[in-house]
Formats: C-alpha cells, sequence, structure tokens
C-alpha cells in the first residue's frame, strides 16, 4: 500500500435485471498509506453523484470492488447499502444503450480508454442525441472521469490500463498504466455484452 501503487474499480449496476459494469484504472501519485477503501470513498464520494445526474431511477450502483493490482492484501468488496440510484424520473433506455466517454491518451503507444455509462434516461435524448439540457451534465461526469480523487490525504489519478495474459500454466496478468488526457462525452452509442441475457 503507497505510492505509486494501481488500482482496479469495478462499479457494479443493475437496470431491468441486467448488469451493467464499469471498470476505472487509478494510480496513487501523492501521499503515503493509501488503501482501497480510501479510494472506495473518494471514488463513491466524486464520482456517484455526476453519474446519478445522467442515470434513470432504474439504474442501482448495487455493488462495488476495488483492489490493488500492486498488493493483494489490499481489497474492497461490498453490496452497496442502500443502492444508489439515478435520478432522473421516467423511462430508462434498455441496459445495452449507454452514455459513450472517450478518455485520450497522451501517447501513441496505447488505445485511447472508453467508458459506456447505462441508465440512459429516454428523456434525456431525441433520436439518439443528447437533448441541449443534458450537455453540461455529461461535461461534468467527463471532467471528473479526468480528475483526480482524494481521499485521507492521498491522490489518486485516473489511468488507461493495458492488461497482458500471458497463457500458462501458470498463467500470469500483467498490467502497464499510462497517463491520460482529457475525456469527452462523444456519442450515445451501445454496448452488446449488456444485451438481455448476455451479462455484463
Amino acid at each position: 500500500m503507497g505510492l505509486l501503487n494501481r488500482y482496479e474499480i469495478l462499479d457494479g449496476q443493475e437496470l431491468f435485471g441486467q448488469d451493467v459494469l464499469n471498470v476505472y484504472y487509478y494510480k496513487q501519485v501523492l501521499g503515503s498509506g493509501g488503501t482501497a477503501a480510501d479510494l472506495k470513498a473518494a471514488y463513491q464520494g466524486y464520482m456517484y453523484p455526476v453519474l446519478q445526474a445522467v442515470q434513470s431511477v432504474g439504474l442501482a450502483h448495487v455493488a462495488i470492488a476495488v483492489r490493488n493490482l500492486d498488493d493483494p492484501t489490499d481489497f474492497v468488496i461490498e453490496l452497496v447499502f442502500p443502492q444508489v440510484l439515478g435520478t432522473v424520473t421516467g423511462d430508462s433506455m434498455p441496459p445495452f444503450v449507454a452514455w459513450a466517454f472517450r478518455m485520450n491518451r497522451t501517447q501513441l503507444n496505447v488505445r485511447n480508454g472508453w467508458k459506456r455509462i447505462g441508465g440512459v434516461p429516454e428523456a434525456g435524448q431525441n433520436g439518439g442525441i443528447p437533448i441541449a439540457g443534458y450537455t453540461p451534465l455529461l461535461d461534468d461526469v467527463a471532467v471528473t472521469m479526468g480528475a483526480n480523487l482524494v481521499s485521507a490525504g492521498v491522490t489518486f489519478e485516473p489511468r488507461i490500463m493495458r492488461k497482458t495474459v500471458t497463457p500458462g500454466p501458470p498463467k500470469i496478468t500483467t498490467y502497464t498504466d499510462f497517463p491520460m488526457g482529457t475525456v469527452q462525452f462523444t456519442s450515445i452509442s451501445t454496448q452488446n455484452t449488456r444485451k438481455f441475457g448476455r451479462g455484463s
């Protein structure tokens, strides 16, 4: 636990009985003694409110898991109770419809990162285009995705992560992290793995 440790966050959500999963990566860049619990607190405090503002009340954040990729003893796995719901009333688009955000790379030896946020409200779009009132809300999500998270005097920086699996036995998974530039909302998109019956 400590400076330069890297972390994975799994934000588990549910919509119409379908799993909706978002994965984020962070690196501790300031402070000492940081833990997965510190990052979990920061993520929930910073990210949940801006996500809720663009998500239907039918979507619930139901579980969160944070693990330190550099220290297997440092992890948190929790059910979110009470569940955190989107705040937009009315009907929701299907689970595979998502707000798409691009995490821009700062160097050419890695691809851009992407996040697809489920729970798109029916009233938030017109013909697959966000209505004008949602532009500042989506900008808030993009800014927060690209911002450092701070908890207990420790700073965590968002990263683009490359995961490499070497076949075994034994199977070995390695992680290479890259700095992230700006984050931009790009469009209303789809994610096939969230179609009914497919899983997250």
